[in-house]
């Protein structure tokens, strides 16, 4: 129910690592023995799968579940997201809010830097990170 909760879970990564060292994606502190390196590396493949499947190489959000929250991001208030004259944003349609891509590029430009020995992942994040900034 929140589409910003993986772009920011690379980047808390991402400044771990920049303070204190890149030992801890070697750390593996579920029961399945998967490796932080290991989820940060999923997570790269969920954020470019969400961005590959938008019409627009944003990071949208729609509510899909009709008893969960309308805005599936922390700004997820009734008014949240207003439309230059006022109206209100559908949820019932794609939302690609400016901070989500933010993160998003965030979270993009990290895992560049978190997994370059991904080279196939490496260019297709930097591709869709130029892609979100140019948008």
């Amino acid at each position: 129910g929140s589409v910003e909760a993986t772009p920011l879970y690379i980047k808390l990564v991402a400044d771990y690592c920049a303070l204190y060292g890149t030992d801890i994606l070697e750390e593996s502190p579920a029961a399945d023995g998967k490796t932080i390196r290991k989820s940060v590396a999923a997570a790269g493949i969920w954020l470019s799968t969400s961005l590959d499947s938008s019409d627009v190489g944003l990071l949208e959000f729609q509510r899909s579940n009709p008893n969960g929250i309308k805005f599936q991001a922390w700004k997820d208030g009734e008014t949240s997201y207003l439309h230059k004259n006022g109206d209100y944003a559908d949820y019932t349609q794609p939302i690609a809010s400016i901070e989500v891509q933010g993160y998003a590029y965030d979270a993009l430009t990290a895992l560049t830097r978190l997994l370059p020995e991904n080279t196939e992942n490496v260019e297709q994040w930097e591709r869709q990170a130029s892609t979100i900034q140019k948008n």
